[in-house]
């Protein structure tokens, strides 16, 4: 009877550990010996209290464009505020400092993809909680705040500027 309990308690103690092990992600080490391109600077901001920048309906990480005169999109990333990354966004704008809800961040880049080369997109860290877009597709989640993570984006580059949006 008590190796059936223990074998019964290991067969709950794997199913929940196996999850976690299929999700893991591997850390990146030498980041600074390795080729990359710094995204630190100036990002363009919307601010979304009510979350609404991840649904279908407004979907601000696909940054649409009004096409014509009927078109209704009530966002835009040009011409609003703008936040310095990295940094916290509760003492860079006064508007900001008790403020506990998501902001999207974009920032437009160029990089040469080449054969037989893989490209990862790391994030030193940020506020908690995130998602990750890269030129309109979501790539990732990634929960705990002050913790360094990536993801591989060899696939989800295109030849011209990149567009990576980040919720936080």
């Amino acid at each position: 009877m008590n190796k059936t309990i223990d074998k019964i308690k290991i067969t709950l103690l794997w199913l929940q550990i196996f999850p976690i092990l299929l999700h893991a992600q591997s850390a990146m080490t030498n980041i600074e010996g390795r080729q990359s391109t710094s995204l630190n600077g100036i990002w363009n901001i919307i601010i979304d209290p009510f979350d609404a920048g991840s649904g279908n309906w407004a979907a601000y990480y696909k940054d649409r464009k009004p096409t014509n005169d009927s078109d209704f999109v009530e966002y835009a990333f040009e011409g609003g505020p703008q936040l310095y990354v990295p940094g916290d966004f509760n003492s860079q704008l006064p508007d900001l400092k008790y403020y506990e809800s998501s902001i999207w961040y974009k920032r437009t880049f160029s990089i040469q993809t080449t054969a037989n080369n893989r490209f990862f997109l790391h994030f030193g860290a940020v506020n908690y909680r995130a998602e990750i877009y890269l030129n309109g597709a979501k790539i990732g989640e990634h929960e705990g705040g002050f913790t360094p993570f990536q993801f591989e984006v060899t696939d989800q580059l295109k030849n011209g500027g990149q567009q990576p949006d980040c919720k936080s």
